[in-house]
């Protein structure tokens, strides 16, 4: 396939046969022979975490270092980690977070902390983690972690009202406090993403003469 959007379509198509080893094989080759397009090589590093195959750490390990246009790579490989819930990816994401790393690569780094806190049992080492990014030099690291310390704020301030309406999950529940948190940060970086894309298409000098 010629388009890189045609193949990342594919690969992360590929990527929902969870447990299917010969799919996990043939995208960890295609990865390690790599791709011309940086957002291909990322979505191999998603499609590999949600296969969860033998060789997933080995990969994802060896895409965190691929310099891309916007960390493409990188934050493919993060997000994967966060798909596989190894332990072995705890490590290379904290990483990812430190000061000095590509920004785009920090932010995927503290989302990526914060799904992996439960199924690693590292809840306390990750709401610490979040309360340092609070005041982060960057903003974009800031924004993630406010996002996610909003959610569970506002989930437990909410815990009481909630708690007669839920059925078989606690309203202090922290995995859904995360989960919860997550998903509203995406939906807005999903609702800002398309007029963004808009705006920068638009001739400045004609807005203005418009204005």
């Amino acid at each position: 396939m010629k388009h890189p959007k045609a193949r990342r379509a594919v690969v992360a198509a590929l990527g929902n046969f969870r447990g299917d080893e010969e799919i996990s094989k043939a995208l960890a080759a295609m990865a390690k022979s790599g791709d011309a397009s940086g957002f291909v090589e990322g979505e191999l590093g998603r499609a590999l975490g949600r296969l969860r195959g033998e060789h997933a750490v080995e990969t994802l390990t060896k895409l965190m270092g691929r310099v891309a246009f916007q960390d493409a790579v990188r934050v493919g490989a993060i997000d994967g980690f966060a798909e596989l819930k190894d332990p072995r990816g705890w490590q290379p994401v904290l990483d990812a977070l430190a000061p000095g790393q590509p920004v785009f690569g920090r932010r995927a780094a503290i989302i990526a902390l914060a799904k992996l806190a439960e199924p690693l049992d590292k809840k306390t080492e990750a709401v610490e983690l979040i309360g340092k990014h609070l005041r982060d030099e960057n903003f974009r690291v800031r924004l993630a972690a406010i996002g996610i310390a909003a959610g569970c704020v506002a989930a437990l301030a909410a815990a009481p009202l909630l708690a007669k309406m839920l059925y078989g999950v606690s309203p202090r529940d922290p995995v859904t406090f995360l989960c919860v948190a997550l998903l509203m940060m995406l939906v807005a970086l999903a609702a800002s993403y398309i007029p963004a894309r808009r705006a920068t298409r638009i001739d400045p000098l004609l807005a203005v003469r418009h204005e």
